[in-house]
């Protein structure tokens, strides 16, 4: 016997809450180009999303105390943020053009991932990847800090600064012109006008250590600089002056009796985490200044020194630049100029001029570890430092470590993460992470909205934990009503049952969803079922009213039942497991919980056209055991749940049965991590009425009910501090809206000829978060 259904009527209306404004944002522009391993295509695809707004919309709280959500109270919303840049070549002015180091390392797309980073995350200024709010000391022959042409000025802590060579605190002027160029490199402001540091909002503090004559301060007043660099907060010292010696040529011990004072506050220096840079030196040597190389001698230096050649205008080494050799380790090449033009920067009279040499390709390197440091915090400086190494070009020529050490300097790449990035769940940002990839929940419809989901997400790269932000949407999904999906299968669920001769054998089949097939012997009755649905035909089979919703999913399962009389009672068994077709095989009248493997007991007694019952029932193996599908950072396992549920049937006359009946289920999730999932109860009811309008037509109505108390909360990442604290922003998942569900129905069947039949539904139904779907549908059965 074959079937052919047809749908002839399918109408299905979605109302969601009026009151929720968080999917009706501002569309999402996309993603920078964010590195090494990333999983660019997942993240691209979701920044360009018109879902959920990258502006940090209301609602949102902390771990400290704040919720979000329905139920969690309220927090402080913050205003929109403006992307005044849209991409890296927006940095690109003549400005900008004028100090030619700038577009070697790529410090455009540098500033361009920190003014984003900003704009979708938490950031302190939209200035992240500047240097805004760091501090880098600088010994050299002073500073003259003030373009003359605007009046404009390198920001100077004039009071942690020192001069050397007049003794007495305080910037010390430039009567040379070297020290004004090199901290033109590092932090010259951007005006619109000549050109502009690397680094240039961060602060200088200044250590004059050469007068005008090239006479340099002693020992003793470079071993104190590095000291005072420390009290002023700068950990990061440019030192663009060095020793003619090559380091091989001395030992640790003649090192010791050379340079005492450097060596023991350089230890102080680097043990407190500070970054020492050095120039290699311009004397065509094979190797670095013995300053550049202590670490080859002095090894507890070696984790806070970077040594620095300099490359020339055709982009391979400068002819008159030390080589790295020895110190490879820590060394790495930057623009330093070449011979007879060199670099465009600031001149201690005002305007500007052009210099090459290591001395012009240390600061960029100088002031890159201060520009990484404002974009990322919780990055030591020594983190910093193996950044910019780790990070740097090594193809082609630069793969030369004796010449280049780790490579040419590459700001695109290290201002991007690295290794690819994860979630972190936990409270640190070095604390547990999770995956981006597999990582997601997909809500009800309407739940963002309702949620005010905040429109970024945190995320660390897997090399340093370095952060970066998403949009919210990479990970937070909302499934679309799939009401007249259910529809559709419960109406075409009108089996065709085919009876042996024998009567003992029953055999039912609905077209596309669901196998049932039996057998009745003298004492007890038992059968299989295989499809969506296929539990409560098997029920029928096994003359039981009721089966538990907990054992009864009505998703595509596999089920086996028993069923016996004993004493005036009929007891049943049912157990279920989940099937084996794909997702999108429709489902039935099932939870928000998806499938699991469970087993029921039902014991009911019939007398006087009622019959009356009782069940238990255990399950686990949840696909989503709090009614939303969550994975990866956000994952909930099955946990358990146990019910016990009554019901009853009655039939009023030989043409009216009404029912009801009602279980209550405790389920106990799994969850750690971003999401808590506390221990809750589902209450589920249910009523319905069948009457026959005559002997072809069926007229029923039902109203079901499931509900919840208490409620999850979903931590989402969101800010980080300099000690790599994640303060994460909670948000309240009232159990009501996750797993309850309200629906009421009304369904004709009829049938028009002994081959067709029409069966016909309407259906209200009010899920969680306010959403409320009405579905309409009708089949017609065409029997061959």
């Amino acid at each position: 016997m074959r079937t052919r259904e047809v749908a002839v009527i399918a109408l299905c209306l979605a109302t969601f809450p009026a009151s929720g404004q968080g999917l009706d944002q501002p569309e999402t522009p996309p993603l920078p180009e964010l590195g090494v391993g990333l999983p660019t295509a997942a993240l691209i695809a979701a920044g360009v999303a018109a879902a959920a707004a990258l502006a940090a919309s209301g609602g949102g709280g902390s771990d400290s105390g704040g919720s979000a959500g329905p139920g969690g109270g309220s927090g402080a919303g913050s205003a929109p943020r403006s992307l005044t840049y849209t991409g890296a070549a927006d940095f690109q002015t003549s400005e900008y053009a004028a100090q030619q180091g700038l577009g070697v390392v790529k410090a455009e797309t540098l500033y361009y991932n920190g003014h984003y980073s900003w704009y979708m995350g938490a950031a302190a200024d939209p200035a992240a990847g500047t240097g805004i709010g760091v501090k880098i000391a600088v010994g050299d022959t002073g500073i003259n800090p003030r373009e003359a042409s605007t009046g404009s000025a390198i920001a100077i802590d004039t009071a942690g600064s020192y001069d050397y060579i007049a003794n007495r605190a305080g910037s010390g002027a430039d009567d040379y012109g070297h020290g004004t160029h090199v901290a033109g490199i590092i932090a010259a402001p951007k005006n619109g006008s000549g050109m502009h540091g690397l680094a240039y909002n961060a602060t200088l503090v200044s250590f004059k250590l050469y007068d005008g004559s090239g006479n340099m301060a002693g020992d003793a007043q470079r071993g104190d600089m590095m000291l005072r660099a420390a009290g002023a907060g700068a950990m990061i010292i440019n030192n663009s002056w060095a020793t003619t010696a090559a380091i091989t040529s001395r030992s640790a011990a003649e090192l010791q009796q050379m340079m005492p004072q450097l060596i023991a506050g350089s230890r102080a220096y680097v043990a407190a985490g500070g970054v020492v840079v050095f120039a290699a030196g311009n004397d065509y040597g094979a190797q670095p200044s013995l300053e550049a190389s202590l670490p080859y001698r002095i090894a507890e230096l070696q984790p806070g020194w970077l040594a620095v050649v300099a490359i020339d205008g055709t982009g391979t080494i400068a002819g008159y630049s030390n080589r790295c050799g020895v110190a490879a380790a820590w060394c790495l090449a930057a623009p330093g100029g070449s011979l007879g033009s060199g670099l465009y920067s600031m001149q201690n009279n005002g305007g500007y001029a052009a210099m090459y040499g290591t001395s012009m390709a240390a600061p960029h390197a100088a002031a890159a570890l201060g520009a990484l440091k404002s974009m990322f915090p919780n990055l030591s400086y020594h983190q910093l430092r193996d950044r910019l190494l780790f990070t740097a070009n090594r193809n082609g020529a630069y793969a030369d470590a004796n010449a280049y050490g780790q490579g040419l300097m590459d700001l695109a790449v290290a201002s991007a993460p690295v290794g690819g990035v994860s979630v972190p769940t936990g409270s640190l940002a070095t604390g547990a992470t999770a995956p981006v990839e597999g990582s997601g929940i997909e809500f009800q419809a309407g739940a963002l909205s309702a949620l005010g989901m905040q429109g970024k997400v945190l995320v660390v790269d897997n090399y340093q934990r370095a952060p970066f932000w998403v949009p919210a949407q990479t990970f937070f999904r909302e499934a679309a009503p799939r009401l007249i999906e259910r529809q559709w299968a419960s109406l075409r669920m009108n089996p065709r049952m085919e009876v042996p001769s024998n009567g003992r054998l029953r055999f039912s089949h609905s077209e596309g969803l669901n196998s049932v097939v039996s057998a009745e012997l003298p004492a007890y009755r038992f059968g299989f079922s295989t499809g969506a649905g296929g539990e409560a035909i098997l029920g029928s089979h096994l003359a039981l009213a009721w089966i538990p919703r907990l054992a009864a999913p009505g998703v595509e399962s596999v089920a086996l039942g028993y069923a016996a009389e004993l004493g005036g009672m009929r007891f049943g068994l049912l157990g279920t497991v989940p099937g084996s077709s794909p997702a999108s095989q429709p489902t039935l009248d099932s939870s928000s919980l998806g499938s699991r493997r469970a087993l029921g007991a039902v014991m009911q007694r019939s007398a006087f056209g009622t019959t009356y019952g009782v069940s238990a029932a255990f399950a686990d193996g949840f696909e989503r055991p709090i009614g939303i599908s969550a994975s990866g950072a956000f994952g909930v396992a099955s946990g358990a749940a146990a019910s016990s549920g009554a019901f009853v049937e009655h039939a009023l006359d030989g043409a009216t049965v009404l029912k009801a009946s009602f279980e209550v289920a405790h389920h106990q999730p799994e969850a750690s991590g971003a999401l808590t999932a506390p221990d809750y109860s589902l209450r589920s009811a249910a009523f319905g009425a069948r009457r026959a309008l005559g002997a072809k037509t069926t007229l029923s109505a039902s109203l079901k009910r499931e509900w919840s108390g208490d409620a999850a909360q979903l931590h989402v990442p969101l800010t980080i501090d300099e000690s790599g604290n994640v303060g994460r922003v909670t948000y309240n998942l009232p159990y009501q809206d996750l797993v309850g569900r309200t629906s009421l129905g009304l369904r004709l069947d009829q049938a028009l000829t002994r081959q067709v039949s029409l069966h016909a539904g309407i259906t209200r139904e009010r899920t969680g978060f306010g959403t409320t779907v009405t579905g309409i549908a009708a089949v017609v059965e065409i029997v061959h």
